[in-house]
């Protein structure tokens, strides 16, 4: 293991409950309160803003107005809110986040790196309250790539920052749209249960599932990696058997 890359929202801080207030409120002042009626907010966690925007305008029979210019004016009206919600009300870090962030940053030959569906003005301040703004090496939102996850692109661009192959990461996510990602880039994916059930992030294709963000450690992620990397090599010579 090279490297950590951490996901951000419902990794690092308990911070989904902005993005959907923020979200709520911002279609509201669009006058498109009806695709702000959504339950179940677990459909658009993971993706990104365009994404989730589509789904939601799509699940209120809306999906025709859905354009360029829409979507720029949503982008524009949710930062406005939840720059809003980030003054009065801050998410909290999950317990235990910060402190790995900065137990890998500090472990020898270990780079970390955060990949996020946000963009950066969801991002830096967060991780500037929490005093560990300047440990990641590389920070990948989605400002930066054409496709969001669960699309690999986010997880391939991180590890190519990092001049490491994906294999040499471990990423800690907690949802299946972030664990379908880092997985088809080709990273060690070990995933918290904060957001959703630990079923459907084995289903989604975690490698590991741990509780908490508390419960993990830079020694458990190496022998998450090294285990990983064990059982790979173990079909690997399975089938060099059988073809043998």
């Amino acid at each position: 293991m090279r490297a950590v890359i951490f996901d951000f929202d419902g990794v690092i801080a308990n911070s989904e409950p902005v993005h959907e207030a923020a979200i709520r409120a911002a279609l509201r002042d669009l006058g498109l309160a009806a695709a702000a009626t959504w339950t179940d907010w677990s459909r658009y966690v993971g993706h990104g803003d365009r994404e989730a925007f589509r789904r939601m305008l799509a699940d209120a029979g809306m999906e025709p107005l859905f354009t360029p210019d829409l979507l720029g004016r949503f982008k524009a009206q949710k930062k406005v809110r939840f720059e809003e919600r980030l003054a009065t009300d801050p998410p909290p870090a999950y317990p235990g986040s910060a402190e790995l962030i900065r137990a890998a940053a500090a472990a020898p030959g270990l780079a970390i790196a955060v990949c996020s569906g946000s963009r950066p003005h969801e991002i830096l301040p967060i991780l500037r309250r929490l005093e560990v703004e300047g440990l990641p090496r590389a920070i990948t939102t989605a400002d930066d790539v054409a496709n969001t996850k669960p699309d690999p692109e986010p997880y391939s661009l991180s590890a190519r920052r990092l001049g490491l192959s994906p294999a040499d990461c471990v990423a800690i996510e907690d949802t299946p749209v972030g664990v379908s990602a880092a997985r088809a880039a080709g990273c060690v994916v070990v995933a918290v249960e904060q957001t959703q059930p630990g079923a459907a992030l084995r289903a989604a294709g975690a490698h590991a599932v741990a509780p908490a963000m508390i419960n993990l450690s830079v020694d458990l992620l190496r022998d998450f990696w090294r285990a990983h990397q064990a059982a790979a090599r173990r079909v690997a010579d399975s089938r060099a058997h059988l073809t043998a």
